[in-house]
């Protein structure tokens, strides 16, 4: 029986000195950064309740925010935006000699904590650093310590894009916020919305009242998930599927089918392989209006249109207004 206790607490203290050794500034670090420089510099020590931050553009203003919000959260102290730079504790800049968008500076020493980036949304990348910084080494932050170090990131890549599917599973504006939140985390700023396909459709269009189902997102609430996605520095990228992916919009609007599939029964959730009619000029009419329209709720320059899954040996090779077209346009190859 001892031996069974010594063996049990033996496991247990192997277990707590692997969970101490795996408890610092660089453990919670994802993407990890280009460069990291961990030394022997004494470290931050916080004293009080309240520490001072500068930020020198006021563009910064969101960066402060989460500055503030970070520093309760983790550090258990508020933060208080001073105007001057002299004596701060926490310095957000902008630095105009980084070249790349992206690319941000972070150093931590007993003086203070500074990040300066190539632009806003660099400083709040460096924010994001610093948070899995506090997250990973949760000893220091209980005793309001910070651990110097000093970081040089910049991400290889400047799209950096994540999707999301409520047309088959509908997510309130609410949770898209939370996945942003989360989404940025990791520095990710792109957030792409599959809001089109077989199974529904799942944004309001003004000319096309019927295609919306019911749930789908009005003008104000794309209005709304776009200024909170900015605020993070995240561009969001409709995306409408045509010309498979169909079956909620031929439900509605039949016409649009191809000449052998107008009449065909059509199960929202159910029915699949269904193609807009590309000899219909009615069709080139109403995707430009959903189009348009569906292009002005967003900010982004971007719009998907998908274009996967096309069956056109089911759909276009069997339509005669398909074919009249091909012929028009000397395609030759087959369609089936």
């Amino acid at each position: 029986m001892k031996r069974r206790v010594f063996y049990f607490f033996w496991c247990v203290c192997l277990v707590l000195s692997s969970y101490a050794s795996a408890q610092d500034n660089l453990s919670a670090l994802i993407p990890m950064p280009n460069k990291v420089s961990v030394g022997s510099k004494a470290p931050l020590v916080l004293q009080g309740d309240k520490v001072t931050c500068f930020i020198q553009v006021d563009s910064l203003q969101f960066e402060f925010q989460t500055v503030a919000t970070l520093f309760e959260k983790r550090l258990g102290v508020k933060v208080e935006q001073v105007q001057s730079d002299t004596n701060a504790q926490v310095r957000l800049l902008i630095d105009r000699s980084l070249k790349k968008n992206d690319h941000y500076k972070l150093n931590v020493n007993e003086q203070g904590l500074e990040i300066k980036g190539a632009s806003a949304a660099a400083v709040f990348y460096g924010l994001m650093t610093l948070d899995q910084i506090l997250a990973g080494d949760v000893c220091a932050t209980k005793q309001q310590t910070i651990s110097a170090i000093e970081i040089d990131d910049c991400p290889r890549f400047g799209y950096r894009a994540i999707m999301l599917d409520p047309a088959r599973n509908f997510l309130p504006v609410n949770e898209l916020k939370f996945y942003i939140d989360q989404m940025v985390k990791y520095k990710f700023n792109v957030l792409q919305l599959h809001l089109s396909d077989d199974q529904g459709w799942s944004i309001w269009i003004e000319t096309y009242p019927k295609l919306a189902g019911n749930r789908f997102y009005t003008k104000q609430d794309i209005q709304e998930l776009v200024d909170y996605a900015a605020q993070r520095h995240v561009q969001v990228v409709p995306e409408i599927d045509v010309p498979g992916h169909t079956v909620s919009l031929l439900a509605k609007y039949p016409d649009m089918a191809c000449i052998h599939q107008r009449e065909a029964e059509k199960i929202i959730g159910k029915t699949g392989h269904m193609m807009l009619c590309a000899g219909n000029e009615e069709v080139y009419v109403m995707m430009d209006d959903i189009i348009r329209e569906v292009s002005g709720m967003f900010k982004s320059p971007l719009m998907h249109l998908g274009g996967d899954e096309a069956d056109i040996p089911k759909n276009w090779a069997k339509c005669d207004l398909c074919r009249l077209l091909m012929k028009k346009k000397n395609y030759t190859n087959r369609l089936s």
